[in-house]
């Protein structure tokens, strides 16, 4: 599957856009909308690729950032939503 068949604009997309630290690209529209982060607080790149989990789709296996990570993150970010969520995944594992 390419990005554009998600509706990607692929005119601005190049090989930096996902090697850059910091990017956020987004494809489509909330609530269905994919983010591609380059850079999160809290955890390194080789802690979350280690920890990862798969979630199937459509007989598509999608790695995923694990709960315990997603906290790490979550706890990092110094915004309150990010806090109160945190609390959130801490109290429903």
């Amino acid at each position: 599957m390419s990005l554009s068949e998600f509706g990607s604009k692929l005119s601005d997309v190049t090989e930096k856009t996902f090697t850059e630290k910091g990017i956020i690209f987004q494809i489509g529209v909330a609530p269905r909308r994919i983010d591609i982060i380059t850079h999160i607080d809290g955890v390194t790149f080789e802690e979350a690729y280690k920890t990862k989990k798969f979630i199937e789709v459509e007989n598509l296996r999608i790695p995923f950032l694990s709960k315990e990570n997603l906290i790490k993150n979550k706890e990092s970010t110094g915004r309150e939503k990010d806090r109160l969520d945190a609390d959130y995944l801490k109290k429903n594992k």
